[in-house]
């Protein structure tokens, strides 16, 4: 906690250090390769999880209001429509899920550059509202299968068929 805390007070252009105004930041989006069967849920389920995140309802949503921090839902791509009120949910999406990587791209790289500019853009203006601390994460079926292939190429792990 000291290193982090040191981190903090490094990264802040005041005297003394302050983490008052607290943001979390949640990106949904849905993944393509979720045809290829490798998750027990359906693409449904993320605009579902993202409807419960507007709630409140949430085990995010009940870190963030232990830390008293604020939450803010992104549709990055999610693909079905989202149920409920969706007058809190950061529209930021370039397109509907990304497309299924074992039979090509995911997504053409200017979408994926595109998507974290509209992310960073998303910070700065937070940043200028006075957030402190800002939290990211991110939900999506299939999303743990699209970070292990993201993963797996980095440490060269990454073996044909």
């Amino acid at each position: 906690m000291e290193d982090i805390a040191c981190q903090v007070a490094g990264i802040q252009p005041t005297e003394t250090p302050r983490i008052e105004k607290k943001w979390v930041v949640v990106a949904a989006a849905d993944y393509g390769v979720t045809d290829e069967g490798v998750s027990a849920f359906t693409q449904t389920v993320t605009a579902q999880m993202v409807a419960n995140f507007l709630n409140g309802g949430a085990a995010v949503s009940a870190l963030a209001r232990q830390a008293r921090a604020r939450v803010k839902i992104i549709d990055a791509g999610v693909a079905n429509p989202i149920p409920g009120n969706t007058s809190e949910l950061v529209e930021l999406k370039v397109e509907n899920s990304t497309q299924n990587f074992t039979l090509g791209p995911a997504m053409p790289r200017a979408h994926a550059v595109e998507i974290v500019d509209r992310g960073a853009e998303l910070s700065l203006e937070l940043s200028k509202e006075g957030a402190d601390l800002i939290a990211i994460g991110e939900m999506g079926i299939s999303n743990t299968t699209a970070a292990s292939a993201i993963t797996a190429v980095m440490l060269g792990e990454l073996r044909r068929r």
